[in-house]
Formats: structure tokens, sequence, C-alpha cells
């Protein structure tokens, strides 16, 4: 494509011709180094390390011997009444059967076995010890003042004059792998062949030994250098590391490791390449690693790699771990900058640093850096179909045909905030004061999106690959495609603030993240990750791999997801999708950097995803990610009762009233032992696992007397669980009365106690029924009365009117016909009423069946139906939990209710009455309300000595239920009735 005005001649930079041909391997300060000091925990003045089978690390110290399992240093206690000698430890040794020995800085050696310590020295026939090794068959062989001897069958024995031993001192033993035995003497090194009875003399001098993956031997030797032994008859060229070398070192992959005295490591990834070169204390050929770089100490006293790969290094100040991260940091210029990434189709991927004028090109065969001259302020890259690589900045640049060729653009649109390239080859720009524009053809054309205040470079172009161009800023994004926009926004499902990443994966789904998390289009409509799915509230970066998973930079570190898993935590708010986070602990340099919407993650042609982070730039290879498939070892290491510590002896009984219980255990994998994940469960006790996550104590609390048998099982950094793990079983023993003697004395006290509680619970029971029939007999005379007095009240004053009346109208029918039919008319009104009090009577006596119903729905049906036909309006009013009450309060409650209303309709012609019921916590509250006559004074006291019962009846059932009923009236102000009953203990509504 071809813009107005492009320059005349290309400009070629330089550093074009430093392109490798070859991957660099991995370098020293690529490796995840870790490193513990006494700020850390770790003892002082380390001597001597080793790693026993069981996965413990060990550490000998001027103090004694500690133990490690990644997270915890332990001062190493024996028990069982064994004991260990006081002082400095010179050496170790961790044997095959996994005894751990110990040499000690006065002569004398240990065996810790099973937990068992035992010592040996000038009375067990063992002289004055300086070091110890293990021959192939299992025996222990030890260098002493004068010579060789060997442990086999629980004895020492000398054997300098059977191995024919040609010095008087042994101060250094190593066995290789073909088991010959090679010594350090007074003043010099001598080696004796497997099988053999004679020892050699090469002539070397030595400290340390090493052997490298071909079987050649290494000396270290501190007044000379790090050197391959040549062996009787051989003539190879001479190869040296020339520096005061303290130990040597071969890991599996025959890398060679060279401790110095005072200078720090020295590395050699590829030993051969060094072959009969000497190489300078500072040469090129071996990386340094020292205190500058972050090692514990420059004096380097021993080394090892354990069962996992990781190499491990004794300091005089500490101890240091290297090993292989998932993520391998890339040294880049001004590595705490902001910095975008892009990568291009030649399978280059290209970085900068946000305003500055320096550019990097990295290949998968190494990387040159660029610089361009007067161009103060880079913002980013883009890459046009044709494959040419447009930079932009305060001016405008392309790449083509390893040059550069400024751009000149309408002045206008300068300084850019963003750019792209849509598939069309239009050039779409942004411009911080005026805008959004697209160069197509020299034609310049504006649109309307706006630079919102404030955030005039908080803003990204993004063409996706149906060549749709996606405008990110501030609470919005914005979609143009064939002459059409669309905006959406936080209402829309976008996520809130800004968006500093707007991608398509491989079926075409567009996804946007940013500060408020991450979002898919879908139907037009962007749908959130739910915020708990996946550990992360801003999304900064995101690149899809090969395999198609998620790579995402978040706040948390950088998260791999599958594509699936991630689709189907967008459908489904509550799935919580599997995921793996990666961290400093895995090679990164630092936290992913999200300052700038620009691009900070890229996936290259070669597979590698690249991630920018507040320190510098890494890159992962998920094809080649190092892998823990080695199931941790799980141990119990101690327990604590009531404060006291004690052994996790199978069969330990605890003492009666043993309150607080306290299990410590760990699991033996060194890799990334923050990640180790433990499971425990206490059979006995329970029935389900507890996750316990990282924790690694476990606590319990007044047991019960019972055997018990506690397991743990842990995982390790990936998630390979031992699913065996470790076990400990106790009992709690049980207080005296708590035996089974006690239990059955008490239990026939029980049963005499009991007898004789039956006795009297049988005859009070007896007692509190007669009473309670004679109260439900007095209740039922009372109800009787009641009734009885209402059938007089009403029903039969109102039949005795009927007859009266009738027999008038007998008399005067005859003579005055006009005048007994009115009289007539009035009979047939007092039958109408009549008749309904006889009906108002039959639901009285009916009125203790609820029929299923809610209290509320009975009471207000009863109402209604008691002022039928009256013209007298009811206003009903239920509030509270209306959940089902104790039989009796709900009967009591409505029969009350009923009779209220009842009255009020007999007695005060109302126009209104209101009806309210309040479900309490712990009353149930009624209150009637009219608005009729009132009662005059003294008129209820009249009516009940009159035989007139029915305020008497609500008072006498309210006082039955426990409760209170209160009237208040005055002539002409209407009538409140106010009952409170309790409720007791509410009923389940099931």
């Amino acid at each position: 494509m071809l813009l107005a005005g492009l320059a005349a001649a290309p400009v070629r930079l330089p550093g074009q011709e430093k392109f490798q041909d070859s991957l660099p391997s991995l370098a020293i300060a690529q490796y995840v180094h870790t490193s513990w000091t006494a700020r850390d925990g770790a003892p002082a003045d380390i001597r001597a390390l080793a790693q026993t089978r069981d996965g413990y690390l060990w550490l000998g110290t001027r103090l004694g011997l500690f133990r490690f399992d990644g997270i915890r240093f332990t001062r190493f206690e024996v028990r069982g009444g064994d004991s260990l000698p006081a002082g400095r430890i010179s050496s170790l040794l961790a044997a095959h059967d996994g005894s751990l020995w110990i040499g000690w800085a006065s002569g004398a050696v240990s065996r810790l076995r099973n937990g068992r310590a035992t010592t040996f020295g000038e009375g067990q026939g063992l002289p004055f010890t300086q070091g110890v090794a293990e021959a192939s068959d299992g025996s222990i062989i030890a260098g002493t003042t004068k010579g060789l001897a060997r442990f086999r069958h629980e004895i020492w024995e000398d054997v300098s004059r059977a191995w024919n031993f040609p010095d008087t001192e042994a101060r250094l033993l190593y066995f290789d792998r073909s088991g010959t035995l090679w010594v350090l003497t007074e003043d010099r090194v001598v080696y004796l062949p497997a099988g053999q009875r004679r020892f050699v003399d090469p002539g070397e001098r030595a400290s340390a030994f090493g052997e490298a993956p071909d079987g050649t031997i290494w000396v270290a030797d501190i007044g000379r250098s790090a050197h391959p032994v040549r062996r009787s008859g051989e003539r190879s060229p001479t190869t040296e590391v020339q520096v005061g070398a303290t130990s040597v070192l071969f890991d599996r992959k025959g890398t060679l490791w060279v401790g110095s005295a005072g200078d720090g490591l020295r590395r050699i990834a590829d030993p051969e390449r060094i072959a009969g070169h000497r190489v300078a204390e500072f040469g090129p050929e071996a990386e340094a690693f020292t205190t500058h770089d972050g090692l514990s100490g420059d004096y380097v006293i021993s080394g090892l790699e354990d069962r996992e790969g990781n190499i491990w290094f004794v300091t005089a100040r500490g101890l240091d771990r290297f090993r292989e991260g998932a993520f391998t940091p890339v040294s880049v210029p001004h590595p705490d900058f902001a910095r975008f990434v892009v990568a291009t189709s030649d399978g280059a991927l290209w970085t900068s640093a946000r305003n500055s004028a320096e550019l990097l090109r990295i290949t998968a065969r190494g990387r040159t850096e660029w610089s361009l001259t007067g161009e103060p302020s880079l913002f980013g890259l883009t890459e046009d179909e044709a494959g040419v690589l447009w930079i932009v900045g305060t001016t405008h640049f392309r790449y083509k045909g390893a040059a550069f060729e400024p751009v000149r653009l309408p002045g206008s649109v300068l300084p850019l905030a963003a750019f792209t390239i849509d598939h069309d080859g239009g050039h779409w720009l942004f411009q911080p004061d005026s805008g959004l524009y697209r160069l197509a053809h020299g034609v310049l054309t504006k649109f309307s999106a706006q630079p919102q205040p404030g955030y005039k470079f908080g803003v990204q172009l993004y063409t996706d690959r149906r060549g749709r161009v996606w405008l990110g800023q501030y609470n919005r994004v914005s979609l143009y495609e064939g002459g059409t926009v669309r905006v959406f926004g936080p209402a829309d499902g976008t996520p809130p603030g800004f968006p500093f990443t707007i991608r398509d994966d491989k079926a075409g789904n567009i996804w946007v993240g940013g500060d408020g998390g991450l979002s898919r289009l879908d139907n037009d409509r962007f749908r959130p990750v739910s915020s708990t799915a996946l550990p992360m509230r801003a999304v900064s970066g995101m690149a899809q791999d090969d395999n198609g998973d998620w790579w995402i930079a978040t706040d948390a570190g950088v998260l791999r997801v599958a594509a699936a898993e991630l689709n189907r935590a967008v459908a489904d708010s509550a799935y919580r999708p599997r995921y793996r986070a990666f961290d400093l602990a895995d090679g990164l340099p630092g936290k992913p950097s999200g300052i700038y919407p620009v691009p900070i993650m890229a996936h290259t042609a070669d597979g590698r995803i690249w991630v920018v982070t507040n320190n510098g730039l890494a890159y992962v290879d998920p094809r080649r990610i190092p892998g823990n498939d080695r199931p941790p070892p799980v141990r119990i290491e101690r327990v604590t009762i009531d404060r006291k510590e004690l052994a996790p002896d199978d069969g330990l009984a605890l003492a009666p009233g043993a309150h607080d219980l306290q299990i410590d255990y760990t699991a033996l994998s060194l890799t990334i032992p923050e990640r180790n994940q433990f499971r425990y469960l206490l059979e006995g006790r329970e029935t389900a696992w507890h996750e316990a996550g990282t924790r690694r104590q476990a606590v319990y609390t007044d047991l019960p007397p019972k055997t018990y048998r506690f397991r743990v099982i842990a995982s390790n950094n990936d998630g390979v669980w031992n699913e065996t793990g470790a076990a400990w079983s106790f009992r709690v023993l049980p207080a005296w009365y708590q035996t089974l003697w006690f239990r059955a004395v008490v239990v026939l006290l029980i049963g005499a106690v009991g007898a004789l509680l039956a006795v009297t619970v049988q005859r009070s029971r007896h007692r509190r029924e007669q009473q309670a029939l004679t109260v439900r007999y007095e209740s039922t005379l009372a109800e009787r009365s009641r009734i009885a007095q209402e059938l007089h009240d009403t029903l039969l004053q109102g039949f005795t009117g009927i007859t009266l009346q009738l027999r008038g109208i007998q008399r005067v029918l005859g003579k005055r016909p006009e005048a007994g039919i009115a009289a007539l008319n009035d009979v047939l009104a007092t039958a109408d009423t009549s008749l309904r009090d006889a009906r108002h009577m039959i639901w009285d006596l009916r009125a203790v069946e609820l029929e299923g119903r809610e209290l509320a729905d009975a009471l207000e049906s009863a109402a209604r139906s008691a002022l039928a036909g009256s013209g007298v309006s009811l206003v009903f009013d239920a509030r509270g939990n209306r959940s089902r009450l104790p039989h009796t309060v709900e009967t009591t409650a409505l029969r009350i209710g009923r009779e209220a209303v009842l009255n009020a309709l007999k007695h005060a012609a109302p126009r209104r009455v209101e009806v309210k019921l309040e479900y309490g916590p712990r009353f149930l509250t009624l209150e009637v309300v009219d608005d009729g006559r009132g009662i005059a004074p003294g008129t209820m006291e009249t009516a009940a000595s009159g035989g007139h019962w029915g305020v008497a009846g609500m008072r006498d059932r309210a006082q039955r239920a426990g409760g209170t009923l209160e009237i208040s009236s005055e002539p002409g102000q209407g009538t409140r009735v106010s009952v409170s009953l309790p409720i007791g203990e509410r009923l389940d509504p099931s």
C-alpha cells in the first residue's frame, strides 16, 4: 500500500547484523531463583547438605541438625531416649536405605534411621572421622585419621591394610557410578578402581568431587580451578574453569555448576563446548551468578540436585535453590517501563517501551535491538495484510525489507494515540485531541468518535479476523462495520472502565477485557465471565495458543484456561472453570502490566506466548512447561496435646482430659512447596475429608474416649496426589467416670432412681389428668350454659314473640285485614332474624373446625359471613409471619374474633368493623374495632349477671389459652376488643 508523501530513501538502522542463527539455551539468570538467609528463618552457618529418601532436605550447621520441607526450617530433636552429640556438623550423607549419616567436627559419626540415633566413635572402633561415603553394596566407608574404615553388619572394621591404602589420613571420600573409590589424603587424590586392591595416583588435589554424564570425574581445587581428572594413561587436552573452586555439580541435563571460594557460582550449559579450553575467571564461556544477582553469599560450600531436579547450593550466608520455571524471562531495556508487544507473520516479536525510542525485535533464533533516531515517542505497532510493519508515534514509519521508511501523514492527525489497519488497507487513526479518522487512498475521513476528557490516550484500535474495526475507550467499545457503527457500554455487558484488550478467538468470538473483568460478545450483547469464576478483577491482556487455550493476563498473574472451559463459564455464571495460574514462582519476572490499553500479550509463530510484566518481558512455550509427576512423600511431623509436644507414634494413648490436639504434617515436594495441597480425615470421628488447601496443621478439641486414625494426603505443585499419604493411630483414654465399671454402676443407679421416678411421675400424671378432666368438664358445662342462654336470649324469645304476634293477627285478621297483613310482615321479619341467629349459633358450634385453612383466612371468612347482608363494611388486616400456630391458639382466636364481630352487629349498629390480626414473635394479637354506638358504663357487668355470656365467654376463652382480653368503649365512640394470646412453639409448615 502507498500512502501520500513517502520518504525518498529508506533508513537502515544499526544492529541488523546481530541476528543469530540458533536459539540460546536457558541462561542462569532465567532460572527461578530463591534464597534463604537468617532473615528468612534459615539456620546460621550451614556446612553440609543432603536429601534423604523421605524427601527431607537436611542441613548440617554449627548448631546441630536441621531439616527443611521447603517451607519450615526445623531443628531436629531426637526422641525415645536417644541423643546426638552437640556442636558443629562437618558432613552429611543420605544412604540408600533411608538413613542419614552425620559427621561431627569432634570426629564422631552418627546414624539417624527410623527416628532412632546411634553415635560411633573411638569406643565403637571408629577413629577420628573426617568424611563418609556409601559403596555400591550399601556399606559405609569412613575416612579417618588412621586410614579407611568400613561399617558392615553393625560393626566398624579397619580396611586400610586390606585395600592397600597408600597414606595415613583419608579426608574426603567419593564413590563414582562405576564403583571407583576416590580419596583425598593429606596432600593428594588417589583412587581405587572397583574390584581392585591398589590405589592409583593421578597427581591431583581436590576440595570436592563431581561426575559428568560420561563418567568423567571432575575435581574442585580451591587453589586452582575446576577441571576433569586425567586417569592413568589418558592424554586428553587440559580443560579448566579457572576459579577457586569449592564444589562441582553436574545436573541431570549435563549442565556444569561450579561453586567458588568468594566469587559465587559459575555455570556452563554445555561443558563439551569448553573441552580442551581454559575458561578464564570472568570468561564469557561460563555464566556467573553472585550476590549482585541475588545469591545468598559468594562463598559457595556445596551443592546437590534433589529428586525433583531442583539445584541447591549452600553458601556461607544461606541456602539457594535454582529451578526451571514455566516462564522464561527475557532481558529488555528499561524493564520497569510500560511496554507493548506485537507478533508478526514472519515469526518475530516486536516490543518497545511506550514513549521510548527503542525497538527490540526477537525471533526464535535470536534477537537484535533497533534504535529509531529522532523518534522519542512510540505508541504501538501494527502489521498489515501484506506483512508490512507500521510503527506509530509522534511520526509514522513502516518497516519493509529490513529498513524503516518514514511516512508523512496530515498534520491534523499527529500525534497518534492508537492505530490499526483494516483488511481493505485503510489506516484507522485516533488523534487524542480530535478523535477517529480513516485514511485510504490519500482520503482522510473523520468519524463521530470523540476523545474523552481525561482519557485522551486511554484508547485502542483493533481489527478482527473479519476485518471489522473495534475502538475501545473508557466505559465503551465501538464497532465499525460496513459504514455503520454500534456502541456497547456497561449496560450491554462490556467491562466497566478501560478496555485493555480486544481479541477474537479462533471461532470468531469477540472478547473484551479490562478494569471490570472479561466479557464475550454473544448475540449482539456482551456476556461477562463471573467475577468468582476466575481469580481476577482486571484483565490486561489475552492470547490464544496453538491448542486453542487462552492465556489471560490478570492482576493475579497469568491464567491458562481451555477455550471450552471459558466459553462454558460465559454460558453458565455458576460454573467454575478449570484453570492453571502462573506467577512469580513460575518464572514471571513481575506482575502483568496493565497501565495503558496496549497489547501486552502475543502469540508468535513458534508457539510461544509472550507477556509484559512490570519488571520486564517473559515467554512460555505451552508444549514445554516443566512438569512434576512425582507424588510427594507425606509425613506427620509432630503432635501437640495441651501444648505438650509428642512423637506421632502409632498406638499412642492420650491421657484422659486431653482437650486440644494439634497435628502438624507436611508434603516433601520442594519445587514449589507453597502450592502443595492437603486433605485430612480423622477416622472414628469424621466421614468426609477436610480440604485443607496449603494449611499444614489440623486441630481437634475434646475428643471422646475412643480409638482414632488420622490420615493425610497431599499433592505437589502440579496437582499430582499421593493418595496413600501418611497415617497415625492413637486412642484417647477414658477418665474414671468414663470407664465401663463406672457406667455399669451409673446404669444400676439410674435404673433404681428411674423406677422411683416412674412411680412418682405416674402419680403426678394421674393427678394432672384428673385436674384436666375436671377443667374440661367445667368448661363444657359453662359452654352448655352459654349456649342455653344464647338460645334463650335469641331463638326462644324470638319464637315467643312470633307466637304472640300470630295470635294477635288471628284476632284482627277478620275485622281489619289491612292491619293483619302489616302485622304479618312484622312477624316474617322477626322470623328471618331468628333464623339468621340460629345459623350463627350452628356455625359457632362448628367454629373450632379450621378445616385445614390458615387462621387469617378462616377468621376473615367467618367475619364476612357474619356481616353478610347487614350492610356493614369489613376491613381485615393480617401482619407478620403467617405460620401455623398451636391448635388451641388458632381456635381461641377464631371464636373470640367471630363473637366480637357478632356482638358489634347485634348491639352496636356499626357502619364499619375492622379486624386486625398480628403474628408477633411471642404473642398473637387480635383487635376487633367498630364505629357503633358504644357500650354504656356498667352494661357489660349487668349483661354477665343477667345471663348474657358473650363478653364473659370471650374473656374466659382468652384466659384458658393463657392470654388476656380487654374491651374499651365510650357511648357513641365505638368499641375496641383487644386479645393477646401467647404463641409458644410454632409449628412446622410442612
